[in-house]
């Protein structure tokens, strides 16, 4: 309301803006199919990926996950549900105060994490059990150790 119309229009105008410049940049990245790509007359403020599945990685969207949140970003990796447990993809959700500067940070960081994972890749990539950041249905998104000492 304070804002009014052209305020409020002003407000996701710069979000989706912000989106389709991640889209971009990503798909310029030449690992990643995008699945979405922040188009407002398709949808919301986000940007969904993939690894190119015509490339052999020798990572995972977890493993990326995993080096994003070592620098303070949380871009989760996540299974589909049921009828698409084969797909993994990352999202980013722009929501007001994400500026377009925001997403060069961690665009640079995607960039370094990218390159720190292909110059040494991990032995083995993780999987969903092992790095979980996101499920569909409320449950934790790795299961709890038992405790230290317990032998079960």
């Amino acid at each position: 309301m304070r804002l009014g119309r052209e305020g409020y229009q002003r407000v996701h105008a710069a979000a989706y803006e912000t989106s389709r410049h991640l889209a971009r940049q990503i798909g310029a990245m030449g690992t990643f199919t995008l699945l979405f790509d922040g188009d407002p007359a398709t949808g919301i403020t986000a940007v969904t990926w993939q690894l190119d599945p015509d490339r052999t990685h020798a990572f995972s969207l977890f493993d990326l996950a995993e080096k994003l949140r070592a620098r303070g970003w949380l871009v989760p990796a996540y299974t589909l549900p049921a009828d698409r447990k084969d797909l993994t993809v990352q999202r980013i959700i722009v929501r007001h105060g994400f500026s377009h500067d925001m997403a060069d940070l961690l665009l640079a960081d995607m960039r370094r994490a990218l390159a720190l994972l292909q110059a040494a890749p991990p032995s083995v990539p993780s999987t969903h059990a092992e790095n979980g950041s996101f499920t569909h249905n409320a449950t934790p998104a790795v299961p709890a150790a038992p405790p230290a000492g317990n032998a079960t």
